[in-house]
């Protein structure tokens, strides 16, 4: 349930951003489940990341923050063809959540 949850509000961040900001008329959401690996990517079609790259809202850092929690890694970038990819790749367990591998602070 943990990692549910930690997706499932990454995913909510990430469509709520490209609605606001990007002008996208589609946005596509992806859950693959692989051995080992779960990855969640959210993609625009609007106009992109700003020149200078910058991620300055408190969204990106707690995507961030979750995708953490899952011991996995977010990418932000600009897609080649156009628009955003939000990207979160997390090791995956069948019989355990990805969260109950997390290293303690």
């Amino acid at each position: 349930p943990a990692t549910a949850a930690h997706l499932y509000r990454l995913a909510q961040e990430a469509v709520s951003n490209a609605v606001k900001y990007s002008g996208s008329p589609r946005i596509d959401i992806r859950l693959d489940a692989r051995p080992q690996q779960i990855e969640l990517v959210v993609r625009d079609y609007g106009k992109g990341l700003p020149a200078d790259g910058k991620l300055a809202g408190l969204g990106t850092h707690t995507m961030r923050h979750r995708a953490q929690e899952l011991c996995g890694r977010l990418t932000v970038a600009n897609a080649p063809d156009g628009g955003v990819e939000v990207r979160c790749v997390a090791p995956f367990y069948r019989n355990q959540p990805a969260a109950a591998h997390a290293v303690s602070a």
